[in-house]
């Protein structure tokens, strides 16, 4: 099964290459992996995040 979401167009942020980026990006996104649920995982390095989300009804998975 190889299923993947959509692309979103990002409005806002912070420049690439800007002094704060990554000292505003640990601050907003520090507490996120501790919403992370039993089927999820959730990897944060520099500047990049991944979510990877597991389950065994190919259905669940599909839901918006």
């Amino acid at each position: 099964m190889n299923i993947s979401s959509s692309w979103e167009h990002v409005k806002s942020g912070v420049l690439q290459g800007s002094i704060l980026g990554p000292l505003l990006f640990v601050l907003y996104m520090n507490d996120l992996p501790k919403l992370a649920s039993n089927n999820m995982s959730i990897t944060l390095y520099a500047d990049d995040t991944s979510v990877l989300v597991t389950n065994d009804d190919r259905d669940n998975i599909k839901k918006p």
